[in-house]
This record gives C-alpha cells, structure tokens and sequence, in this order.
C-alpha cells in the first residue's frame, strides 16, 4: 500500500504555539519510577505524555526516556501488576479473564474482547517431546505444509511450535514490555514517571490554532476521584489499544460529527473514520472441507463490491472500502488461518482453528460524555459470509491430520454449530487506521493524528488490516519505528 504524506506549511500560529509549550519550565523535583499518587503528576509539564502503559505505550516511554532531556510521564488506567502470578505465569492466563486485570469490553453477538492491564498471550502446553514431534510430523505430511524449525522464519505457511512471550530461565514467566523495558530502569531513570490507577478523560488543546490543532496537555483521573490536569511540552501520544483510543479521540473532539453533535460535544476535528474499520480475528470453531482455492479466490473478487456496500458504515464510503478490500484480496501467499495442535495431553488432542484475516468490519463508539462509561464495540462478527464458509472450509486440516468419519456433518450443521461458539481472540485492529485520508485514515505516515500538529498514535489500531500472525511482534515493531520518528521530530526542532 502506497501512502501519500503532503506537508502542510504552518502558519506561524501555530509555529508560535508549539514553541511557547516548549520553554524551558522553572526547576522542580519531578517524581520517578511507578507511582499512585496523582499529585506527582497533577499540574506538572512533560515533554511527552503517553496514554496507557501496555505493550506499545510502555516501549514507546522507555525509548523516549532514553534522551536524559526529555521528561516523560506514562498514564495507566491499570494497576501495577507485575508480580501478580496470574500475570506471570502463563499457565495461569485464564484465570485473568472477566477480574480487574480485564477490560472485558462487550461486543455484539455476546462476545467479549479482553485486554490489558495484563499482555495476555494465548500459550499452548507443547514441550517438544518425542510425541510432540511425531505428531509435528503427522501434521505436516497430512497438510502437505513444510515442517519448519521457526514459525517466525519469515515463512508462515508451515507446520512448526508455536512462539511465546516467556522466560524459559525464569520459571516460564511471561515477557512483557514492562519487564524488559521498565523493571531495569525504574529506579534508575529519573526522567520517567509512571502513573498507575488512573485514567485519561481527555486531550487538551490550544483554543487558537488556525491551521493543525496542538494539544497541550490531559485530563485524568478515576472514576469516583478528583479531576486532575497535566502539560505537555511536545506531544501527547495515544496507546491506549484499539478499543480505547478512538473512545477517547472522541472524547476530545475528533471524530464523526454526527455522533459527536448528538452527545453535546462541540466537533475539534470531523473526522469520520475514527472508531470504524475494527478488525478482529476468532477461533474456536471446525468446519468441513471447502471448494478450491481458485474458485474461491474468484469468488472473493467478484464479492468485493458488494461487500463494500453493504459493510461502508465501518468505514469512510463504499469506494474506500472497496478499495481497501481489494488490497487485503491482492495479498498473495499470506495465511488466512492458523490451526493450533494442543499435542501434550496424556490421552487428548486439542484443536483450535484460529481465522487470521477477515473482511467484517465493524467500529467503536462511544455512547456518553462520561469517560469511564465503555464505548459500544460492534465487530459485526461474519458478516461477509466468506469469513463464516473459510471456518467452515477449516475443518479440513483437523480432519486430514486425525482422520475421522467422512461423513461429519454438512455446511450448515457446522455454520450453526460455529456461530453458537465461537470466541474472539481479543487481537482488535483498525480503528484509528494508518492510510490515505480519502480511503478513512486518521494517522499519517508519521503516526500523527490528521490535523493536529502533536498527537499520535501508536497502538494497533493504526494497523488497517490484519496481519497472518498474531500481533505482538509486530506491535513491538511499530513502537520502536514511532519511537524513532518522535525522537526525529525532536530534531528537527
């Protein structure tokens, strides 16, 4: 995908703005480390101010707060939960699910998308063992998929263990940004303050910008608490995941002024595709074999243009749909699902089936002024009937790999049977896409927020697709690249 970047001339208003917030402030002690207690950060300035403490936002921080002259505040709604043992043992992660380590936001079709404070992977019990191994080999001759050493070889389209965020020299405990990036440095790096249990309500902006909006500081607070107020010297940076991020652009004024109009909130930015393009994948769920895969590759061109128009409410129009669709069908050799093989049992084999790119589309809105009320999350779960008939189709490598009676069930059977089961893996995408302003974008190439002249994003949703893989590696790819440009925008300055 090629992304057009025009830069716009700034009035010297706005050049006048962004240097007035960059004086130097009058000498203080500024608190460090991880702290509760608002007062360290109520009212102070800091040069960077990061919106949520997961896997991105917590990498981003400490690679800004390598830079001693940068002071960065990192705010996390969440609490400090490191040496929490059903955030560090892996083998315990369901055990988070639905407790007040879970964001647990409700979507439709009574689906619940899970998500921090804690970084949760999906960890299956496969100790490479000699029966691990053989049925590794069963696997790949049944598939005809090539038996390969490293699922993160650069070849995806494989039979090989599964990859997990773990320290096999710490017990198994789970690797997390927090671990590698925060725990080393916290008592070390005065310029970094992480403010745990409370939330941010809403970015502030300058009342006289004329061209680009620059916000100088946040709101924040909890939810039955005081209301507080922080500066921000350079630039306020969103992390706070896929869900949240559009709720709280929102928030603040930028978004679609429709929705926003009919909440009382005067409009910043219209920008309509705030929220929309959510991308999710699922799992749990088998099918029977499909047709092939010319003829449903010809059946997914032809779709495309209906698709878009039945599905342009999740996204800016139908033309842009459609032509963000037609990109996701271009893409050649990309898997389309993943099938884990559970081999470790004593006397069992699990199966899971995992869809990694879907074309339903679905969005986030918020639904009141309060912030801590959750937005509405609709994922519109297969609603392009191809997303339903790829599970469908998915059963056939479960079935060639543990043979069973052909006769097991038609389509249909297995469509109601996956719509009664099937989970979202909590893997939300889109929402605050990375693209071409006329096809939906709300980030520039820079990661910068259409029309503001210092607020970014760099969490999933900037991703407009989904990826064949699951997110963290690639998460942790697009914090190091945002990190980079906001230390090349600090040069330029």
């Amino acid at each position: 995908m090629k992304l057009i970047l025009i830069f716009f001339a700034l009035s010297m208003n706005v050049f006048n703005i962004i240097a007035s917030l960059q004086k130097p402030h009058a000498s203080t002690t500024q608190a460090y480390g991880v702290s509760s207690n608002p007062v360290s950060a109520a009212d102070k300035v800091f040069d960077y101010i990061v919106v949520g403490a997961g896997l991105t936002g917590t990498t981003v921080a400490a690679r800004l707060a390598e830079n001693p002259d940068m002071n960065i505040l990192l705010i996390e709604a969440g609490n400090d939960n490191r040496e929490d043992p059903r955030v560090y043992d892996i083998y315990n992660w369901l055990t988070t699910l639905g407790t007040d380590l879970d964001w647990a936001w409700q979507t439709d079709q009574n689906r619940t998308i899970s998500g921090g404070p804690v970084q949760a992977t999906f960890p299956e019990l496969m100790d490479g063992g000699p029966q691990q191994s053989a049925f590794m080999s069963t696997a790949s001759n049944a598939t005809g998929l090539p038996l390969l050493p490293d699922a993160l070889g650069g070849d995806a389209n494989c039979v090989a263990y599964a990859a997990f965020s773990i320290n096999w020299r710490d017990d198994d405990h789970r690797s997390s940004s927090a671990q590698a990036y925060l725990t080393p440095v916290e008592k070390t790096r005065t310029n970094w303050l992480t403010l745990i249990n409370h939330q941010v309500t809403k970015v502030l902006f300058a009342n006289d910008s004329t061209v680009l909006h620059v916000a100088t500081g946040v709101n924040f607070g909890t939810s039955n608490g005081t209301a507080y107020t922080v500066h921000a010297r350079r630039e306020v940076i969103f992390a706070a995941r896929t869900i949240q991020t559009p709720a709280l652009l929102q928030l603040s004024g930028i978004g679609d002024s429709v929705l926003l109009g009919s909440l009382g909130i005067d409009t910043l930015i219209d920008l309509k595709t705030v929220g929309r393009n959510l991308q999710e994948q699922t799992n749990d769920a088998l099918g029977a074999h499909g047709t092939s895969a010319d003829d449903v590759a010809q059946n997914i061109t032809e779709s495309l243009s209906n698709w878009a128009e039945l599905r342009a409410s999740s996204a800016l129009s139908k033309e842009a749909l459609e032509e963000i669709y037609r990109i996701q069908a271009d893409v050649e050799n990309a898997p389309v699902l993943e099938v884990f093989f559970n081999a470790s049992l004593p006397d069992n084999l699990g199966i899971i089936p995992w869809q990694l790119l879907p074309f339903s589309r679905g969005n986030v809105s918020i639904t009141s002024t309060d912030p801590f009320t959750k937005p509405k999350v609709n994922v519109n779960y297969f609603n392009v009937p191809y997303d339903l008939s790829l599970f469908v189709g998915e059963t056939s490598l479960g079935f060639d790999t543990v043979p069973n009676d052909e006769n097991f069930g038609s389509d249909a059977d297995w469509e109601r049977w996956i719509l009664s089961g099937f989970a979202a893996v909590s893997h939300p995408i889109g929402t605050a896409s990375m693209m071409r302003r006329e096809l939906g974008g709300v980030v520039d190439a820079r990661l910068v927020v259409y029309d503001t002249a210092n607020v970014r994003v760099v969490d999933a949703s900037i991703m407009p697709l989904q990826i064949s893989a699951h997110l963290s590696s690639t998460l942790y790819g697009v914090a190091d690249k945002a990190a980079d440009l906001i230390k090349g925008a600090q040069l330029a300055h």
